[in-house]
């Protein structure tokens, strides 16, 4: 299993295929883990995670990368240098039967599925993000020649990958209709949710953190290109007098100083450092309502990871996505929350202080959330999924 980010590191694919992995292990299977060495995201203070460890059973290779570069061009060979490094070890090795990829980054997609055509090993990739696509809508990549040679790239991953496994309904369409990809190597696997983390604890959060008696609407994850928390900054602004309310955001990234500094002073505004993911479902669990935010110009078909935890916990979630998204159609679907445009702080207040005077609303749409998550969202829904396609494709499973 092929990943950039994996525990102890405190995000979304970290966490995903953290929870596949420990799963595949309980079915029998012997699996290695690739991941990059994190320097970001690490909870409780960390700064590195052991190069090599076995953990829960997954033996864990962590190979060294740039850091976390903020600029387009170093965050691009960044990515080059962990693809070399990761095909390097495939090619070498004697062990494997199959590869699992998460993508993006889409070179890493790229060294994976090489490497297992010249191996004639079988590839899945699990496909969470539409790239070079994305970078394009947030203006992260504007050279012709790039993009060119990035789509040349994608093409060769999808037409190389023996299975492409999405998580939404749109990125299957895109695939089958606008790729051309056969609807038989294109499978929908929801973002999977293990219930048995969440729940079952003292929880300590809101007394640790000064929030007893407040009404809590929390964000958590990355807080980078893709996530526009400008609506969360204007209706803290709104909510000065508010002095019950709380908009809380937990997590670190490339433009976390940005709002940082537009919603400097704003008592109704917190911020809090990545925490463990332990104690993020207790900061969750404490929670009135979650936050997504995606940016305006985002319309590829991505849903955000902390959208199934939220759900999960039966907390109504606060959409602040472009109409149409791929998250906006499962809040809908799933009759889960309100939803309101980027940017717009006070349709988003409205809808906080709804909530906040709605303890039947807050019940139903929550209900409505975890009914959703346990129909679509189950882990071992999802591992038996993949455990399925690996003996399909003539894995040794």
């Amino acid at each position: 299993m092929v990943v950039d980010r994996y525990a102890p590191e405190a995000r979304s694919a970290a966490h995903l295929f953290e929870d596949l992995a420990k799963a595949f292990v309980a079915k029998g299977h012997e699996v290695s883990v690739w991941a990059k060495q994190p320097t970001e995201n690490l909870p409780d203070g960390q700064n590195a995670a052991p190069a090599r460890e076995l953990r829960d059973g997954v033996r864990v290779v962590r190979l060294p990368g740039l850091g976390e570069p903020r600029s387009t061009v170093l965050k691009a060979l960044d990515q080059a240098v962990f693809a070399a490094q990761v095909f390097f070890c495939i090619m070498i090795s004697s062990r494997f039967d199959a590869i699992v990829v998460y993508s993006p980054p889409l070179p890493l997609a790229a060294a994976c599925a090489l490497a297992g055509r010249l191996r004639a090993l079988p590839v899945i990739v699990n496909l969470h993000d539409l790239y070079p696509r994305t970078a394009v809508e947030l203006g992260r990549l504007r050279s012709r020649v790039l993009i060119a040679l990035a789509k040349r790239m994608e093409c060769f991953v999808y037409r190389a990958a023996r299975l492409i496994v999405v998580p939404s309904p749109g990125a299957a369409d895109y695939l089958i209709g606008d790729m051309g990809r056969p609807a038989d190597r294109v499978r929908l696997v929801y973002n999977w949710v293990d219930f048995t983390r969440l729940g079952g604890v003292p929880n300590t959060f809101r007394a640790d953190h000064g929030l007893m008696g407040k009404f809590v609407a929390m964000y958590a994850g990355v807080v980078g290109v893709a996530q526009d928390l400008s609506a969360i900054v204007e209706a803290a602004r709104f909510a000065r007098e508010d002095e019950d309310l709380i908009f809380l955001v937990i997590g670190e990234g490339s433009e976390l100083e940005r709002w940082k500094a537009r919603g400097a002073g704003l008592p109704s505004l917190v911020f809090l450092p990545t925490l463990s993911r332990e104690r993020y479902v207790e900061a969750l669990q404490s929670s009135d309502a979650g936050l997504i935010a995606l940016s305006l110009e985002l319309s590829s078909p991505a849903i955000p990871g902390k959208l199934q935890n939220i759900m999960a916990l039966a907390k109504p979630v606060l959409a602040v996505v472009p109409t149409g998204s791929a998250a906006e159609r499962i809040v809908r679907e799933a009759g889960c929350g309100l939803i309101t445009k980027p940017g717009d702080g006070a349709a988003l207040i409205d809808a906080v202080r709804r909530l906040r005077s709605d303890a039947t609303l807050r019940r139903r749409l929550g209900e409505a959330g975890e009914s959703f998550a346990r129909k679509h969202f189950l882990l071992e829904a999802a591992v038996d999924a993949f455990d399925g396609a690996l003996k399909t494709l003539g894995a040794k499973c």
